[in-house]
C-alpha cells in the first residue's frame, strides 16, 4: 500500500499541503492497513482527517476484548466509527472520503481488500474477490497511473462513451478489448514484495512529476509513504515521512 501526502484545500485557487498522512497503521489492528483518498475531512467543521482520529480508535481497541477480527470485521468497525464521528460533526458533506482496507485473515494464504466510502457508501465491498485475487487498486487521481498500466484512463473511456454515444455495456466491452492490446503485462501473482514496492513508487512518483509540470489540479504531491502487509509480520512501513527541523530540510 502506498500514498502521497498532499491534501487540497479550497477551490479557486486551490491551496496544497504536503504533509498529510493517508496511509495508516492502527495499533490493535496491525494485521491490516488503511489507505484514504478523496475528501480530506471526515469532520468538515473541525477539519479532521481519518488520521486525526487514530488516537481515539486505538484507545477504543485497547479497551476492547483481545481478539483478531477478520479484515471484513475490521473494515465494518472502522466504517461504524467514522460514520459516528461524521454524524457527530453535524456538517453537510459535498464529497466522500474513500478508504481501502487490506490485510490477512488468520490462516489465509492471500490477503483481502475492502473499499468503503464515508458517508455515502459505508458498507465494505470486497475488491479483487474471486479465483484470481491479484492486481492493482487505485484511487484519488489515478489517470496517469492508468495510462501507464492500461494504456488509457477512465476519463478517456468516459469521453469515448459520450462521443460515440455508447451504452454502458458497449463501453465496458471497448475497455476490455483495448486493454488486451494496450495494457502493460505484469504477472502480479509472481511479484515479490520488492517488485511491488518499486511498482507503486513508480506510479505515484511519475504522477507527481508530471503534475508538477502541468497546469490545472496538482492534487498529488509531497512525500510517498509505503507499507507492506504480510501473513507473518502484518503491517510494516517501508518508508514513512517524519517531522524534521530546518537543518535536515536544508541538507536534502
Amino acid at each position: 500500500m502506498a500514498a502521497d501526502s498532499r491534501i487540497t484545500f479550497g477551490a479557486s485557487p486551490p491551496v496544497y499541503y504536503d504533509n498529510a498522512t493517508k496511509l495508516l497503521r492502527i495499533n490493535g489492528l496491525s494485521h491490516i492497513g488503511v489507505l484514504t483518498y478523496g475528501a480530506s475531512f471526515i469532520d468538515e467543521y473541525h477539519k479532521r482527517t481519518v488520521h486525526s482520529f487514530l488516537p481515539e480508535m486505538e484507545t477504543m481497541l485497547e479497551q476492547a476484548p483481545s481478539f483478531r477480527p477478520t479484515v471484513r470485521e475490521s473494515s465494518s468497525w472502522l466504517s461504524q466509527f467514522l460514520m459516528q464521528k461524521h454524524g457527530e460533526a453535524n456538517t453537510p458533506s459535498t464529497s466522500s472520503t474513500e478508504l481501502l482496507i487490506g490485510g490477512f485473515d488468520k490462516g489465509d494464504p492471500y490477503g483481502k481488500v475492502f473499499r468503503l466510502s464515508i458517508p455515502t457508501a459505508p458498507e465494505p465491498i470486497e475488491m479483487l474477490a474471486g479465483p484470481y485475487p491479484f492486481g492493482l487498486l487505485w484511487g484519488g487521481m489515478p489517470q496517469i497511473a492508468q495510462r501507464i498500466i492500461l494504456g488509457f484512463d477512465s476519463q478517456t473511456l468516459a469521453a469515448t462513451q459520450q462521443i460515440l454515444n455508447l451504452e454502458d455495456e458497449q463501453s465496458a466491452l471497448l475497455a476490455d478489448n483495448l486493454a488486451a492490446f494496450t495494457q502493460t503485462t505484469i504477472p502480479y501473482e509472481v511479484l515479490d514484495l520488492q517488485d511491488s514496492v518499486d511498482l507503486v513508487i513508480l506510479l505515484i512518483r511519475t504522477t507527481i512529476t508530471i503534475l508538477n509540470l502541468a497546469t490545472g489540479n496538482r492534487g498529488v504531491g509531497g512525500p510517498i509513504d509505503v507499507a507492506t502487509i504480510t501473513r507473518a509480520e502484518g503491517f510494516n512501513f517501508v518508508q514513512k515521512k517524519s517531522i524534521i527541523g530546518e537543518g535536515a530540510r536544508h541538507a536534502i
